[in-house]
């Protein structure tokens, strides 16, 4: 979770924002999730373990500015996916679907801001 921090830390602000924002979401789900009697067990997630190292090798790799944030968004978006999935096939996906709309509500975010960096390379 603290990798969501970092990553918030490289991005512009709109974008730290709706990172930071996500990392609030996640620290309530994993709460909700933990009142449920559920544990972190079985084997690592490689394909978000795979999307955080991405995101982490860009914000070494990459000047902050608008390629950074289009990566980041894509990172982000990637998870938010990942997560999705993951949801729907969670036995408590009634006491998650809160989870699901923020989740969604998020990727709608991200794709404005995605949109908005695109349209300042047309100016």
């Amino acid at each position: 979770m603290a990798l969501c921090l970092k990553v918030a830390e490289t991005a512009g602000a709109d974008l730290a924002s709706i990172v930071r924002t996500i990392h609030e979401d996640y620290s309530t789900k994993i709460e909700k999730l933990a009142e449920l009697g559920a544990t972190a067990r079985g084997a690592a997630n490689l394909w978000m373990a795979g999307i955080a190292d991405d995101a982490l090798r860009d914000t070494r790799t990459i000047r902050p500015g608008r390629l950074l944030d289009t990566a980041i968004i894509g990172a982000v978006r990637k998870a938010l996916a990942a997560d999705e999935g993951a949801l729907e096939n969670q036995p408590a996906v009634e006491r998650l679907k809160d989870m699901r709309r923020r989740n969604r509500e998020s990727d709608a975010r991200l794709v404005e801001l995605l949109e908005g960096l695109h349209a300042e390379e047309k100016d």
